[in-house]
């Protein structure tokens, strides 16, 4: 499991780099722009950001932990400058408690509000969460005009 656990560590720092390159690259007038009913660049990297400080007390704790999100988000992580830091930190909370997750806890299942999930699918949680958004991200930025690669 070491070797695993390394590479999913590793592939969620890149998955991480990736989002948060690609978040660099939104023009300032578009970091709150977004389509009727989704979520700016700003809103993604706040769930972003979130989602990972929730999985990581969901590693630590074994069971699933609430939140409010657009409550809470918009007054802790008012900009972009701040949410990208954020996302930073919650992000190497999470490779943390990967990191701490205890062997002999592999085989349990954490309950979830559509069910429960195995601990392979929270320790890698945080990866295709950000990947998913990424692709997110990538499409708002062809609503606004941006075709280039």
């Amino acid at each position: 499991m070491p070797l695993m656990r390394e590479m999913i560590i590793r592939r969620t720092e890149l998955a991480l780099e990736d989002f948060d390159a690609l978040v660099s690259r939104t023009p300032p007038d578009r970091i709150e722009w977004k389509p009727e009913g989704a979520k700016s660049v700003l809103e993604i990297v706040r769930e972003c950001a979130e989602v990972n400080e929730r999985w990581a007390s969901i590693l630590r704790n074994g069971h699933w932990v609430g939140y409010d999100l657009a409550r809470e988000a918009p007054s802790l992580m008012p900009t972009i400058g701040i949410a990208r830091t954020h996302l930073r930190t919650t992000t190497g909370l999470f490779t943390a408690e990967v990191r701490r997750f205890p062997q002999e806890r592999m085989s349990v299942k954490i309950p979830v509000p559509w069910g429960e999930v195995d601990a392979f699918t929270a320790l890698t949680w945080a990866m295709w969460h950000l990947s998913y958004h990424e692709g997110q991200v990538a499409y708002l930025q062809t609503m606004w005009g941006d075709l280039e690669e």
